[in-house]
């Protein structure tokens, strides 16, 4: 059995990316947050909001498909907590099909 990682704090997000995998035969997990590659199998799906270089991490280091979760919401809206409807409206999933970070230091 594969595995999702819906990676959310926000109950509405959680309950739509459920929902995407409700028919499917995977095990879903949900985390609030992810602090170590480690925590997630390698080859799992994970869905939603996280650090680029977390998702470059899991993409490059454990062979993991990751999407992110994209809200274009307008002002008003900002720093509210969505409903379904208003996440259904506003949201935009993408896969991350590449991703490739390079540190830059900079000196002051």
């Amino acid at each position: 059995m594969s595995k999702v990682y819906i990676v959310s704090r926000h109950a509405s997000t959680v309950e739509v990316l459920r929902e995407l995998f409700k028919d499917s035969n995977t095990e879903v997990i949900v985390r609030d947050h992810i602090n170590d590659i480690n925590e997630i199998e390698d080859n799992s799906i994970v869905i939603g909001n996280m650090p680029l270089e977390l998702m470059s991490q899991l993409k490059n280091n454990k062979n993991c498909t990751v999407f992110i979760v994209s809200l274009n919401i307008p002002r008003e809206l900002r720093g509210k907590e969505l409903s379904k409807e208003e996440l259904l409206k506003y949201m935009k999933i993408y896969e991350v099909t590449k991703i490739k970070l390079t540190e830059y230091i900079f000196t002051f």
